[in-house]
């Protein structure tokens, strides 16, 4: 998923609760999805985990987890849940899908749900979502695409793609973003007063 990610080492390196945390669930990554078990000490408190990554002249570069980008780090911990829905043929909930996500690895985590090939338990996926480039994705049932939409009053109504009238073809995202399904934000005029530069407009 172009993370860069070509090896890993672990250093005797104080860490902090939050590292502590990711190693646990990269470890857990590793013995789901590649069958390889972690010495103890990986996941203790004075180890501390480093991604290797390939520099320009081939040779490998570890980076300190804080090193990492948001997405690398949030993709990781990700696929550790979505392995072990797929392998155990289990609900996943994720909000915000979409978070510190590249639009094509948050579709290549849907993808895995939707291909007979890689859910072969029949795992169900169901999250949040703010990028509407996933309403793109072929295989995507129009019963499996929801809407949220508030009102006047604050509350929030849900409902599916089907009770909308759509034609084989139609542009999904398209339709979304000119307002034909509801469920768009309202952004009003934006203030006079906004500063550019120090100054007031």
């Amino acid at each position: 998923m172009g993370t860069g990610i070509v090896d890993f080492r672990v250093d005797n390196t104080p860490n902090d609760e939050g590292s502590m945390s990711f190693r646990t669930r990269l470890a857990a990554l590793l013995k789901d999805a590649a069958g390889i078990d972690l010495p103890d000490e990986f996941v203790s408190e004075s180890r501390e985990v480093t991604l290797g990554h390939e520099g320009a002249d081939g040779d490998i570069i570890y980076l300190h987890s804080s090193a990492e980008s948001d997405g690398t780090k949030r993709f990781l911990v990700l696929l550790d849940s979505v392995f072990k829905a797929l392998d155990r043929g289990t609900l996943l909930v994720v909000d915000e899908l979409d978070a510190s996500l590249h639009t094509q690895a948050a579709e290549a985590v849907v993808r895995l749900f939707l291909s007979d090939d890689t859910n072969r338990k029949g795992a169900q996926l169901i999250a949040t979502t703010h990028d509407t480039n996933l309403l793109a994705i072929e295989g995507l049932r129009r019963d499996e695409i929801w809407f949220t939409e508030k009102d006047d009053r604050g509350g929030t109504f849900l409902f599916p793609l089907t009770e909308i009238r759509t034609r084989i073809g139609d542009n999904l995202e398209r339709g979304y973003l000119q307002g034909r399904f509801g469920a768009i934000p309202f952004v009003g005029p934006v203030p006079g007063k906004i500063s550019v530069g120090g100054r007031p407009n």
